[in-house]
């Protein structure tokens, strides 16, 4: 998702982009504690934060269906052009459409 314009639901001011972050998934179970989480992958997620009230709002920054395991995290580059993070086997930004072999 692109940086883009949003009010906050609760005072109506304009939120601001704070940062992505990778968000983990899983559960906690009685018996396996965090075990689980593990295998569970994560996802990369837009946070946006509202400057007067402070309400969170997170969108997904992956591409549709795109959760990758934990252990992929790390294999990840970031554009130049739009800032966002994506596998390094990709030829080109999946979010923008930069090929690697035109860097701004």
């Amino acid at each position: 998702m692109a940086a883009q314009e949003l009010k906050c639901l609760r005072c109506g001011a304009e939120m601001r982009f704070s940062r992505q972050e990778d968000i983990q998934l899983g559960k906690y179970t009685f018996s396996g504690g965090d075990l689980n989480n593990l295998t569970a992958g994560s996802i990369l997620t837009d946070i946006y934060v509202c400057p007067n009230c402070g309400k969170l709002e997170f969108f997904s920054a992956e591409p549709e269906g795109d959760f990758r395991p934990l252990h992929q995290v790390s294999d990840l580059i970031v554009c130049p052009r739009c800032k966002k993070r994506h596998s390094a086997s990709d030829t080109a930004c999946p979010m923008c459409g930069l090929k690697r072999d035109e860097q701004p």
